[in-house]
């Protein structure tokens, strides 16, 4: 990965910060790039396992990148959680509600 990433690349991931995970796993669900080359974005079925205690971890994820010469200089991880604050807790309670049946 680092061999595909430009001298000046930025990568922007809250989620590894320092390295936790005993194993990382990205198989690749869907995948488009650009006609040029110059930006894609990839839809993968992240499966991880924690160093410590050797928890699984599966989410889905989506990587967006962009390239110049044949190198990533831009790769973003946006992963699809739910909002938070007031509008997390309405969307929670909604959801309860519809899995009780109210």
């Amino acid at each position: 990965m680092l061999a595909c990433l430009s001298d000046d690349a930025v990568v922007i991931d809250p989620h590894y910060p320092k390295p936790t995970m005993r194993h990382l796993g990205f198989p690749i669900v869907s995948y488009f790039e650009a006609a040029n080359g110059t930006k894609a974005a990839v839809e993968v079925a992240t499966s991880h396992v924690l160093a410590a205690g050797g928890m699984k971890l599966a989410f889905p994820q989506v990587f967006v990148i962009e390239a110049r010469d044949g190198r990533i200089t831009r790769l973003r991880a946006y992963t699809p959680y739910g909002p938070l604050g007031v509008g997390g807790v309405f969307l929670a309670l909604t959801r309860l509600r519809r899995r009780m049946g109210w």
